[in-house]
């Protein structure tokens, strides 16, 4: 007598570990998210947008270069001394351009030459490693907090004139003025251009401009 064998009987696989695997991956990927979220939350900073807007008050104008701030008020008298030997009785000289260009005149801080190329116009460069750097303006007694301390914030608003190099410190000094709620504006410069309207930042200049 022949015996036949009995065929396996098929079994539909459990689903129920792959259930419990994906539920154990999602849930540790809702948990990495909600700890990310509530860490990176502590790490939120708000930061206004800059808005122009038209002021009637007078800038007092700072240069922001090579890790310094320099102040540029007190340049009208140096204007003065740099043009003084060039005129005459208020009139140029025969050769003023000649004697212009080839005039250099040093501050504590600066160094004013003399440029015609399209344009008369001073040039204005820092010196190295003069005045105050962006570590320098968390003390009282920084030179632009004590600046700043004698203007009015109505009537005075303070201008960076800004190159890739004073970057840091033209961000210090701009959270000090505003913080003693003084508006603000800059021009920004490309690292080897220099200021050309020295006359125009620097010199005694009317009432108006744009704040930011």
């Amino acid at each position: 007598m022949i015996r036949r064998r009995a065929r396996p009987q098929f079994h539909e696989p459990s689903l129920v570990p792959m259930a419990d695997m994906l539920t154990n991956t999602v849930g540790v990927v809702l948990f990495i998210l909600i700890f990310t979220v509530l860490t990176a939350g502590a790490a939120v900073v708000t930061r206004r947008l800059p808005m122009e807007r038209s002021t009637k008050a007078t800038a007092v104008t700072f240069l922001c270069a090579s890790g310094r701030i320099i102040s540029m008020a007190d340049l009208d008298a140096p204007i003065k001394e740099f043009l003084s030997p060039l005129l005459k009785d208020g009139k140029p000289v025969d050769d003023f351009v000649t004697r212009f260009q080839s005039r250099k005149l040093e501050t504590d801080y600066l160094i004013l030459t003399g440029d015609v190329q399209g344009e008369v116009a001073i040039l204005v460069q820092p010196k190295p490693g003069s005045s105050e750097s962006a570590a320098d303006l968390n003390e009282s007694i920084a030179k632009f907090r004590t600046t700043l301390a004698g203007l009015d914030p109505h009537q005075k608003y303070a201008r960076f004139l800004v190159y890739p190099s004073g970057v840091t410190a033209f961000r210090s000094a701009r959270d000090i003025a505003s913080s003693g709620t003084f508006g603000t504006g800059w021009d920004l410069f490309g690292a080897s251009e220099p200021i050309r309207d020295c006359i125009g930042y620097c010199g005694p200049g009317g009432s108006g401009g744009t704040i930011k």
